[in-house]
């Protein structure tokens, strides 16, 4: 399955994974995009409407929405997304249109080895980003979204030159690569604006100085900004609909703007729709275990909100990386009736604060470990912190055998 394909992308320098950020002390799209442009005069020009999605929180599950709803019967539609739950195949995938392993095997072999020498130098995401988009032309997209990694005005996706360019929620992570504050961070994000942007639209971001960072930049690009309001204060919607309705006003806006037709779009309602996977998923029945990837503060507290509304008794595994800011996360978690909470310190992980919380706690380090602790509580268990807690809990429920079938 992909072997070639997956040998290739895992022989690159994955940041992703070392979490090694110094490397962008220095870093310019220069080199990517001489790379970029040389394999692009190959290939035959291309023209689909493409979407950037930007933002510290949301903005994998408003891709997904927005994916979803363009794909009409008459439209193949691509989403890129990052990071991955099990297999980074997970992030380039056809609407209308699937694509399946040897799809991307037979276009990497066929298409793209071609230009393994030049490749070769750059990173993990990088390649990924820039395979995707030729691999989509491939597929003759209508249109693509493209969710953005980090940052935005040095992340690879810049390179779409995307028409439509849109904010999710501004938040406090990647300081040291971004920012320290929400609004240096906001700036890096808007960066992704390039000659080719038609349309901003925004998020309102509940912070009227940020709010007005926000207009005073697109303005000096001298493009229209439309920010979504609505329903964004009700904390009785679950996250998931809120983005839904997000990527649902941009839709909107643009049908009324003449720049998608209604062909284009399909009528369904948020509970029509699959959700994106990996958010707010319940993993179990029996037990009840939930997972949603929040990892940062802002983050946590949405989500935990949320899974407090559906449940009273409810259990915490918490894993995250070690370059997030844990002691906020911590500080979060205290405002909640939490029944108990197991941190996941393993490979890879990092290592909470030793404070005082209202809740029992215990620390975990192995998969065997995490397992006894599932087996250990009585209520439903809300797995949250990273994307990689994903496939650790899958793997859990696996070997306890406690997975519905």
């Amino acid at each position: 399955m992909n072997q070639n394909f997956i040998r290739f992308l895992e022989s690159l320098q994955n940041v992703e994974k070392t979490r090694n950020f110094n490397v962008f002390k220095d870093y310019s799209l220069t080199e990517l995009s001489q790379t970029w442009n040389d394999i692009r005069s190959k290939y035959s020009p291309s023209s689909p409407v493409r979407f950037s999605v930007i933002g510290t929180n949301a903005k994998g599950s408003t891709s997904h929405y927005l994916a979803h709803l363009l794909s009409s019967p008459y439209n193949i539609v691509g989403l890129y997304t990052s990071p991955h739950l099990i297999s980074p195949i997970e992030r380039l995938s056809i609407l209308n249109n699937p694509s399946n392993d040897s799809d991307i095997e037979d276009f990497f072999a066929n298409d793209f080895s071609k230009y393994s020498d030049q490749l070769k130098g750059l990173s993990y995401f990088e390649f990924l980003t820039i395979f995707t988009y030729f691999y989509f032309q491939s597929k003759s997209t209508k249109f693509e979204i493209w969710e953005a990694g980090l940052g935005g005005r040095l992340d690879a996706t810049k390179l779409v030159q995307a028409e439509v360019i849109v904010l999710t929620k501004i938040g406090l992570d990647h300081s040291e690569i971004l920012g320290d504050t929400k609004e240096k961070i906001c700036i890096e994000k808007l960066g992704i604006i390039g000659s080719n942007t038609k349309f901003v639209f925004s998020m309102d971001q509940k912070d009227t100085k940020l709010n007005q960072l926000i207009e005073s930049i697109v303005s000096k690009h001298k493009l229209p900004l439309k920010i979504f309001k609505s329903d964004l204060d009700d904390d009785d919607i679950p996250y998931l609909e809120k983005n839904f309705k997000y990527a649902k006003f941009i839709i909107d806006q643009m049908l009324d703007d003449g720049y998608l037709r209604r062909t284009d779009i399909i009528k369904k309602s948020f509970t029509e729709l699959p959700k994106p996977k990996g958010r707010m998923e319940v993993l179990s029945k029996n037990p009840y275990i939930v997972f949603d990837p929040a990892h940062n503060p802002d983050a946590i507290r949405y989500s935990l909100q949320e899974i407090f509304h559906q449940k009273n008794r409810i259990h915490l595994i918490l894993g995250s990386l070690r370059d997030k800011d844990r002691q906020g996360i911590l500080d979060e978690l205290r405002n909640f009736p939490v029944a108990s909470l197991c941190f996941f310190e393993g490979e890879g992980f990092g290592v909470f604060p030793r404070v005082s919380l209202p809740f029992p706690t215990q620390t975990v380090s192995s998969i065997s470990e995490l397992g006894t602790f599932v087996k250990s509580v009585d209520g439903a268990i809300f797995a949250l912190g990273s994307f990689r807690l994903y496939e650790i809990v899958s793997k859990v429920l696996q070997i306890t055998t406690i997975m519905e079938n």
